[in-house]
């Protein structure tokens, strides 16, 4: 058995499944999309502000676990919450689906996501 995925805990982290009504009204039943969101540093400081956002929408494999990683990487956190970072929301999409990756899209031949 696979454990589930888990997203690190930290403030500037947060993970997110969020309801596609477009689709759920397609296939008549819920689809969901995942995604992992790291928040600039200056995000709480400047609380009401509009950010730019970056999505990272992977290829084969890709899932949004992929901000684990980088937030083990002490000379990433130290960068990332300097004043030389951007001050970006990253939104790292997560493409697992039925039939392994599902490059954000439902389809007739990956089956719908949310269907497990």
């Amino acid at each position: 058995m696979i454990p589930p995925s888990v997203i690190t805990s930290h403030l500037f982290v947060k993970s997110v499944e969020i309801k596609s009504n477009y689709l759920a009204d397609f296939f008549g039943n819920p689809r969901f999309i995942k995604a992992a969101i790291l928040l600039p540093s200056g995000y709480f400081d400047h609380p009401g502000e509009n950010f730019p956002i970056c999505y990272r929408s992977p290829g084969l494999n890709g899932r949004a676990i992929a901000l684990n990683g980088m937030m083990k990487k002490k000379e990433f956190i130290d960068w990332w919450f300097s004043k030389d970072a951007p001050q970006v929301i990253y939104v790292f999409l997560d493409s697992q689906g039925t039939y392994d990756d599902t490059y954000q899209v439902d389809s007739e031949n990956n089956v719908p996501v949310a269907k497990r």
